[in-house]
């Protein structure tokens, strides 16, 4: 048996009573406040692969990224960009940085034995430097 096919006239595949509910329906997924921070946290990443810093993970409440602390890779050129640095002791083992870097907010944790002419740590738990 073969399948018929019909034609159907231009006056029956317009539905009118249904495009106000299609143009009345926002984005879900790519709103715009989302592609704003897709765009901020993508030109933060492109940024931060250029200058040799690798990206472990995005938040995107703030939006933050979380980078891999690399001993042989040098964090000059970040912190020279950043704004303000904000240090917290977690531990014995060592503390958590962070700044804003490219309207993006940038955090590490920094070892207490890794100890780099760019980053000292501060006397009080929590403390804001600015440049």
């Amino acid at each position: 048996m073969q399948p018929q096919l019909r034609l159907v006239d231009g006056s029956m595949a317009k539905r009118p009573h249904c495009a106000p509910l299609v143009e009345s329906i926002e984005p879900r997924v790519l709103t715009g406040s989302f592609t704003d921070k897709l765009a901020l946290v993508t030109r933060a990443e492109r940024e931060l692969r250029s200058i040799g810093i690798r990206v472990l993970s995005v938040s995107w409440d703030e939006p933050a990224l979380r980078i891999e602390r690399d001993m042989a890779v040098s964090l000059k050129p970040l912190l020279d960009r950043m704004l303000k640095l904000n240090f917290r002791v977690c531990n014995e083992d060592g503390y958590d940085v962070w700044g804003h870097f490219c309207n993006v907010v940038v955090c590490w944790s920094q070892p207490l034995s890794a100890h780099l002419p760019e980053i000292v740590v501060p006397a009080v738990p929590l403390t804001t430097r600015e440049q």
